[in-house]
């Protein structure tokens, strides 16, 4: 028998971790703007393979994946909540500007919704709301 344990800071490595050796194969783990293409056109091949199989871990390890590149791409912190009792999905990151987004809740949309909650797009206008371009 295990016991769960809520989310922490420290479990963002490892859980992105994961992510990387999953897309391994694809030759792009290195969490930048492009690896975020990357984890679409996984999204597209496998929402109804490997993905339906162990949606939760899998979305979570996503959204983990997704959180620490806009932080190495823009900075920020994961907030998390150990009280939540869903805080694996209620997790965010604070950007630099306050800013507040919610990576596995977007993972989890952009498997329910297809190409129009686009992960890339998603990273992708981080520099645009932080007044960057």
């Amino acid at each position: 028998m295990f016991t769960v344990r809520p989310f922490r800071k420290e479990d963002s490595a490892s859980v992105a971790a994961l992510v990387c050796k999953t897309l391994v194969t694809s030759n792009v783990p290195d969490y930048t703007l492009e690896s975020m293409k990357e984890l679409d056109r996984f999204i597209n091949a496998e929402n109804n393979g490997i993905i339906a199989g162990n949606r939760g871990l899998i979305i979570f390890a996503m959204g983990a994946y997704v959180g620490k590149t806009v932080i190495k791409l823009d900075g920020g912190d994961w907030i998390t909540d150990d009280h939540d009792p869903e805080g694996e999905l209620n997790i965010k990151v604070k950007l630099p500007d306050g800013t507040e987004m919610a990576p596995v809740q977007k993972c989890l949309k952009r498997c329910k919704l297809g190409m129009e909650e686009s992960l890339y797009s998603y990273v992708s206008v981080i520099p645009m709301i932080m007044g960057r371009q």
